[in-house]
C-alpha cells in the first residue's frame, strides 16, 4: 500500500506521516527533504521558492519510486508538497489500485478563527527556521489554489473546519475498514455509490433469491446505504481496477442478527451483480472477510445461511469450508412477504486455523 499525503501548507500532513507510520509501520519519505538533499548537493539549479518548476523536477522522481515500492510489494507513505494535480494519468490501474490518496486542507473559517494555533504547531514536527511568510491571507490563497486545483481533477480533498483532530479520526477509521485481497477492496459503503448499486441491485436475478426485492431508483439505493449498509462491518467489493462497487458482504453483529446472541460470534452475509458470477470473487471476499473476523474482530463462530433454491451460495459456502448444521422450514422473508425453506452452515474459528 502507498499512501500519498499532500494538502496545503501548514495542515498537519508531516504530523499526519508521523502518526501513520507509528500505527501501521509503514515508512515514510518526505519530499521536502528529497527535495533540499538535491538542492544543497548542487544536483540542481532550483531553489526552495521555485514552487512551480519544483513540481516537474520533483515528481518524476517521486513517482517513479511509488512505481518501485508497489512492484516490490513494499508499504510506503510519500508526504509532501509538489504532487501535481493530475498524477493519477502517470499511473495504470494496477498501480493506482495500491495507492490511496490523502489531500489536507483548511476552510477560510478554520484560518480565521485559529490562525494562532496554526501558526504554534507549525514546527511539531519539523522546526520551520523562518515561518514569517505564514500569513492568514496567504494560508487562504494556498488553500483556494490546491482545492480548485485537485477538485477539478476529480480528487476528494479533506478539508479541515471546525477542528483538527475530527477528520483525522475519521480518515485513521476509514482506513481500518479497507481490506484488500489479490483482486478486492472491501471498504465502506458511499453516497457516490448510489448508482453502481441501483446498476447492479435492480436486476431481478441478484436479490430475489438472497431475500430483497430489486431497487426501484438510484434515491432508493441510496437510502439503503445510508440505513441499511451502515452496519460496523458492513463493506462494498469492489475490483482494484477501478474501486467501483459490484457488490456487498457483511458481519451482522450481536444484536443485528438472529443466528446467534453472542458477542463473539456474527453471520456473514453477502451479494454480487450478476455481470460478475462465475470469476470466484465472492469467496475470495468470503476467505478475506473469513479472516478478518477471526484475527481482527476476534469471533470464535462466524454462521451464514441460504435460502431454498440459491445453488450459488450453497456452492460458495462449500467451497469456503463452512459445515451445515440445519434447515428451517417456514422462514419468514418479510422484505418479499413470503415464507421460505432456510439452511444454516457455520465455521469455528478452530476450524478455519486448521485450513490456513
Amino acid at each position: 500500500m502507498i499512501v500519498i499525503i499532500t494538502g496545503v501548507s501548514h495542515t498537519g500532513k508531516t504530523v499526519l506521516a508521523q502518526r501513520m507510520l507509528e500505527k501501521y509501520k509503514y515508512p515514510y519519505v518526505s519530499i521536502d527533504h528529497l527535495k533540499m538533499g538535491l538542492i544543497r548537493s548542487g544536483n540542481t539549479n532550483l531553489t526552495p521558492e521555485d514552487d512551480d518548476e519544483l513540481v516537474g523536477y520533483l515528481w518524476p522522481i517521486v513517482r517513479e519510486m511509488i512505481k518501485t515500492a508497489i512492484e516490490n510489494r513494499q508499504n510506503l507513505i510519500v508526504e509532501g508538497c509538489y504532487i501535481p494535480f493530475d498524477w493519477r494519468k502517470d499511473f495504470d490501474n494496477d498501480y493506482l489500485s495500491e495507492i490511496r490518496f490523502i489531500c489536507l486542507a483548511m476552510t477560510d473559517a478554520y484560518i480565521d478563527t485559529h490562525f494562532d494555533d496554526i501558526r504554534d504547531h507549525g514546527s511539531d514536527i519539523e522546526n520551520r527556521l523562518d515561518d514569517s511568510d505564514c500569513t492568514a491571507d496567504w494560508l487562504k490563497e494556498d488553500n483556494r489554489k490546491i482545492i480548485e486545483g485537485f477538485s477539478k481533477a476529480g480528487e476528494q480533498i479533506i478539508l479541515i473546519d471546525t477542528d483538527y483532530e475530527s477528520p483525522i479520526s475519521d480518515l485513521f477509521e476509514e482506513n481500518e475498514k479497507m481490506l484488500r485481497t489479490e483482486r478486492l477492496i472491501l471498504r465502506r459503503w458511499e453516497d457516490i455509490d448510489a448508482e453502481d448499486l441501483y446498476k447492479y441491485a435492480s436486476d431481478p436475478d441478484v436479490g430475489p433469491i438472497a431475500g430483497w426485492p430489486p431497487h426501484q431508483s438510484v434515491d432508493e439505493s441510496r437510502d439503503v446505504i445510508r440505513n441499511v449498509f451502515n452496519g460496523k462491518e458492513a463493506y462494498a467489493i469492489c475490483l482494484k481496477e477501478d474501486g467501483k462497487a459490484i457488490g456487498a458482504i457483511e458481519l451482522k453483529l450481536n444484536g443485528h442478527t438472529d443466528m446467534t446472541d453472542r458477542d463473539d460470534e456474527c453471520e456473514m452475509g453477502y451479494w454480487l451483480g450478476k455481470p460478475f458470477w462465475g470469476q470466484g470473487i465472492i469467496p475470495e471476499a468470503v476467505k478475506e472477510m473469513l479472516r478478518h473476523a477471526f484475527e481482527d474482530c476476534g469471533m470464535q463462530k462466524v454462521w451464514i445461511g441460504y435460502y431454498e433454491g440459491n445453488n450459488k451460495s450453497k456452492r460458495v459456502q462449500e467451497k469456503c469450508g463452512f459445515k451445515y448444521q440445519w434447515k428451517s422450514e417456514d422462514v419468514d422473508v418479510p422484505l418479499m412477504h413470503e415464507k421460505r425453506t432456510g439452511h444454516v452452515s457455520l465455521m469455528n474459528k478452530e476450524d478455519w486455523m486448521a485450513e490456513q
